[in-house]
This record gives C-alpha cells, sequence and structure tokens, in this order.
C-alpha cells in the first residue's frame, strides 16, 4: 500500500511539472517582442512656445517654433522654423569688425541675441543643431555687428558657444566679411572666424545689405535702425 502511495505521488508531482512546463512554453510561443518606442514622438503640437530660466530667476533664453516634436526617451526637441532669444547678463557687447572683437561694458539691461533656422535638433540642456538659414543677430544699437548667417551651426547650451565649420557670411554695419570656423561666445559677445576671409568695406554712410531672414530678424533690424 504505501508503495502505490509513493508512486501515485511521484506521478501526480511530474504531471504537475510538465503542465507547468508546457503552460511556460506556450506563453512564450504568444509573447509579442517589445516594440520599439524611442522613434515615437511622445508630443507632437504647433505653435510652441518655451521658457528657460537661470538660477536667479532671470529668464535665460526663450524659444518658439512653428511645429515641434518631442522624444522623451533622448531628450529631444525636434523644430521647425525655430526662433531663440538669449539673455546675456555678461561683460561685453561685440565690437569692431575682425577676426576677435574686443569687449565693451555692459549696462544693467540685458542684451539680447537672436537665433533663427528653419530646422533645430535641441537635446535639452545640452546641445542644439541648427540646420539651414541659420541667422544670428544681435539687439542693442552700439554692435557693430549686424547678422551672422550659415548652412549650418551647433549651439552649446552649457557653455552658450555657437561653432560652424560651414562657410559664414558675417554682416556689418559698413563691412561685410566672409569665412569658415566660425564661434561665437555670447558670454562674452566675442566672435572668432578662421581661413581665408574676404572682406567688403562699404562708406560709413551706406550700410552693408544683409540677407533676407524670417520676421523676428526684420523686426530686430528695424528696431536698431530706428535707435
Amino acid at each position: 500500500m504505501p508503495s502505490v502511495t509513493i508512486r501515485a505521488f511521484i506521478i501526480g508531482v511530474t504531471l504537475i511539472v510538465a503542465a507547468l512546463g508546457l503552460y511556460y512554453y506556450t506563453s512564450t510561443l504568444n509573447r509579442q517582442p517589445e516594440p520599439d518606442r524611442s522613434s515615437i514622438p511622445t508630443l507632437i503640437g504647433d505653435g510652441f512656445h518655451g521658457i528657460q530660466y537661470r538660477p536667479d530667476g532671470k529668464v535665460a533664453r526663450k524659444l518658439s517654433a512653428q511645429h515641434v516634436r518631442y522624444f522623451d526617451r533622448q531628450g529631444l526637441y525636434e523644430l521647425r522654423r525655430a526662433h531663440l532669444t538669449h539673455y546675456d547678463y555678461g561683460a561685453g557687447v561685440t565690437g569692431a569688425a575682425g577676426r576677435s572683437t574686443p569687449l565693451k561694458p555692459l549696462k544693467a539691461e540685458p542684451r539680447l541675441w537672436y537665433l533663427d533656422c528653419d530646422e533645430a535638433e535641441i537635446y535639452a540642456g545640452k546641445v542644439a543643431h541648427l540646420r539651414h538659414n541659420v541667422h544670428l543677430y544681435p539687439d542693442f544699437p552700439d554692435s557693430t555687428l549686424r547678422r551672422v548667417a550659415t548652412e549650418k551651426a551647433d549651439y552649446d547650451i552649457r557653455n552658450e558657444t555657437i561653432t560652424s565649420e560651414q562657410v559664414v557670411r558675417i554682416f556689418g554695419r559698413n563691412w561685410i566679411d566672409l569665412g569658415s570656423d566660425f564661434t561665437a561666445n555670447l558670454r562674452t559677445n566675442q566672435l572668432t572666424y578662421k581661413g581665408k576671409p574676404n572682406v567688403t568695406i562699404y562708406p560709413r554712410y551706406q550700410l552693408a545689405p544683409a540677407p533676407e531672414a524670417g520676421p523676428g530678424a526684420r523686426a530686430a533690424d528695424e528696431a536698431t535702425d530706428a535707435r
């Protein structure tokens, strides 16, 4: 009698193990692989507006765009027709034309730099890759610089520096320059470029022509000329 009970117990345990194994096997067959959602935007919208503040509560920069796609996993913003306003509370302004501009004392009011482009990829708090019709221009009256234009540029958000290895056109009040390996430090308001610049100097009474840009750029020019 005991041998029959032991045998039945063994058979029962074997059947349970087999059933569990069969259930696990069939469940793995029916399980679908987890889809890769990294290429799916978390947010899609039009008419984007954003503001970033400094630790002291002052506005650091403002960003607007005609269209935005946001990817949460990468912390990536894809923007079309982007317009960025940089608030400078530093200690210098753009000076005369040349490879490296001198610095001047800064007033209490912040200096504004504008940055326009057709397309932008921005990794939050890190870097922005700007593409097509990239325009950088200041909005303060004592700047001899009117605008910098290029096709590609990178904006290091942490260092507040804009760089471009492309050919850049630099438009001043009475001069136009052409160069490459461009760097604009928005903290010191200093511009540097290398290569073989070609300079066109205009008479003082004649303003150098500036490239056509977005409405923000035209509004900045009109405000500066009105001063």
